[in-house]
Formats: C-alpha cells, structure tokens, sequence
C-alpha cells in the first residue's frame, strides 16, 4: 500500500483505477493499493449472507416494477426518510413477528373465534388457520379476516367433539412472502359445562 499525497492530479481521483484502488482518508491523504484476492473458499455464513442480499436486491427490483408494492414504499420512504429500495430490502430481511395465538373464545363449534395478534415492519398481509387433528387429518382450513392493524380473527366453520384435542397451525405472511408459524394444540372443551 503507498500513501499519496493529493495534488491537483491525484485530488480528483478515487475509486479503482485499472487493478489499483484509490481510498481517501479522513486527513486528506490518498492510499492506493491493489484490491485483495481471495484464495479460501466462501463459508457457509457468507454464503448465506451473500443469498439474503441477492434476494433483497431481486425484491428490490419487483418492488420498482410492481404498482403496489412500489407506492406502498414510496409512502413510507416519504415518512421515514429512507430511500424505497432499502426499505423494501429490510421489509424482506424481517419476517412478521406472530405475537399472540388467542383461543379463549374456540370451543370447537361453528363460529366459534381464535384472535391471532401479528406485526410486521411494513404490515401483515395475509394471516390462515389450519386445524387438524393430532393425527394431521385436516378439519379446516382458511384465512383470517383483520380486525385492525395487528389483530386478526378467523370464524370456525366445522365443529368438534368436545374433549377432542386439536392443533390449531397459525401461518402469517408479509408482502415479501416472509411466513412466521406457529402451533397451538388445544383441548376442547364445552362452553359454560354444556356439550
């Protein structure tokens, strides 16, 4: 590495210049050296790393070529400061957080309620229930309606024998395609004591 100092050639200079590269430091002196090369081989972690920035540059780009993904980013890059793409690479770097899973109103019978609270940094779009029975055989399955910014509630539509246990699989997406899951089993029970 050789340390240069700026005149009015040099001055103008930075970055790489054919296989040298131009760096100029906070005291105003220019070091140059050549760019390093690699001779071990990528780690599984940078590899990851690397995978997660590809796939936040190719959403990136959707999120310019799609309408609505495009003004939702926009609105929040006026908001926030930031600029759009980068808000739409962190929105795919954080899947949506699934707080809570409420099953004090599900007593196994049709129109019976489960509440689902779920967040994301850029909102929740999409929220199903699945119950199954602990053998895995489906008893229903669909998606949650929203009943404000973070709570959703799904209506049960078959009914369940009580004293039956079941597994209630909350899936949560965001508008990247991110999916947070969780599973709750859950006996029921009758309400107020009558079958």
């Amino acid at each position: 590495m050789a340390n240069l100092n700026p005149n009015t050639v040099i001055g103008i200079l930075h970055g790489k210049l054919g296989d040298l590269v131009f760096v100029r430091m906070k005291d105003g002196t220019i070091n140059v050296r050549r760019p390093p090369s690699r001779k071990a081989p990528f780690t599984a972690p940078e590899l990851a790393s690397q995978e997660r920035l590809k796939r936040g540059n190719r959403y990136s780009q959707r999120a310019k070529e799609e309408q609505d993904l495009r003004d939702a980013y926009h609105a929040a890059s006026e908001q926030t400061g930031r600029r759009a793409c980068d808000l739409a690479k962190s929105d795919i770097a954080h899947p949506p957080e699934l707080d809570d899973v409420d099953l004090s109103a599900y007593f196994g019978r049709s129109g019976d309620t489960i509440r689902v609270r779920a967040v994301d940094d850029f909102g929740v779009s999409a929220v199903a229930i699945t119950i199954a029975q602990l053998d895995g055989a489906l008893i229903e399955h669909g998606p949650a309606g929203q009943a404000s910014a973070s709570e959703w509630i799904y209506t049960a539509q078959a009914s369940v024998s009580p004293g039956q246990t079941v597994a209630v699989h909350v899936s949560v997406s965001d508008r990247p395609g991110n999916v947070a899951t969780k599973t709750v089993d859950c006996a029921v029970q009758a309400k107020g004591g009558q079958e």
